[in-house]
């Protein structure tokens, strides 16, 4: 029995070494745009759908809180007329209540993609931990700044009253912190 040998011709062999590599360049630009989409998509997500918006909120609170304070010294100021007083209370429960709000929008952002328990490098404070920090002392610094305009007490300078405020809100920028670490991370990773 004799064996026959397997033979393409020219054509075939020439076929063959022109569309093997365009193949595989059709295949490894395929697989390389995908990788690339998938990465795009993960950065997007991780910048700016967390720490972009989280970062926004939590420096617009950071402010209302402040002008929550301002108005409330603005009260407690020698001077100012009864209908400025009036709007000057308004302003700082307003301001106060968006401070609040604006915390909790990124506290749910952070929770919704599960970085609560995300921490600073070589620290041991969790954003979940620095959020219940602020629900427990923020009340607390609100309630010490109405008693004290509706009983008449306050002033610009409170040191009890600035104490708590920095209390309240010590973590805040913590929680940006953390989440610039974490999207460093993120980006080292891809």
């Amino acid at each position: 029995m004799t064996k026959r040998k397997f033979a393409l011709s020219l054509r075939v062999k020439l076929l063959l070494l022109v569309a093997f590599p365009i193949l595989m360049y059709v295949c490894s630009t395929l697989y390389w745009t995908h990788t690339y989409e998938s990465d795009v998509t993960k950065l997007s997500k991780t910048l700016f759908e967390t720490t972009y918006k989280v970062n926004t909120l939590i420096l617009n609170a950071d402010r209302d809180l402040y002008q929550s304070l301002t108005a409330y010294q603005a009260v407690g100021s020698p001077g100012l007329d009864a209908e400025t007083k009036k709007q000057m209370k308004q302003d700082m429960a307003s301001n106060a209540e968006q401070a609040s709000d604006r915390i909790e929008q990124a506290i749910g952002i952070i929770s919704d993609n599960g970085l609560l328990e995300l921490k600073k490098k070589g620290g041991d404070t969790s954003i979940s931990s620095i959020a219940a920090a602020f629900r427990a002392d923020f009340p607390v610094w609100l309630g010490l700044a109405v008693k004290g305009i509706e009983t008449g007490s306050n002033t610009v300078y409170d040191k009890k009253l600035m104490d708590q405020f920095g209390k309240a809100r010590e973590g805040i920028n913590i929680i940006g912190e953390i989440l610039e670490e974490h999207a460093a991370g993120e980006i080292v990773g891809i």
